[in-house]
């Protein structure tokens, strides 16, 4: 899915991230998008990809008092092959 939320009012937005992380459940769900606001509420994990190689990744942090606050994510680079 490119973008799953663009455009949708806030409930509606609520709607479609709950039902990603209910199909995310059982299957592996893949969006792109530069919101990170949209992958802390929708994902277990992120990953960065650029021109086909994986730069970056990370696992959600949904926990805690950083959760939903707008606290940037933790990148973990990875190396070049």
């Amino acid at each position: 899915m490119d973008e799953p939320t663009d455009g949708l009012d806030p409930n509606q937005k609520h709607e479609v991230r709950n039902l990603i992380r209910e199909l995310g459940k059982n299957k592996a769900i893949v969006f792109s998008t530069h919101i990170l606001e949209e992958v802390d509420a929708a994902c277990t994990r992120a990953i960065i990809i650029d021109r086909g190689r994986i730069v970056a990744q990370r696992h959600a942090r949904r926990t805690g008092p950083a959760a939903g606050r707008g606290v940037p994510p933790r990148i973990t680079s990875c190396p070049t092959r």
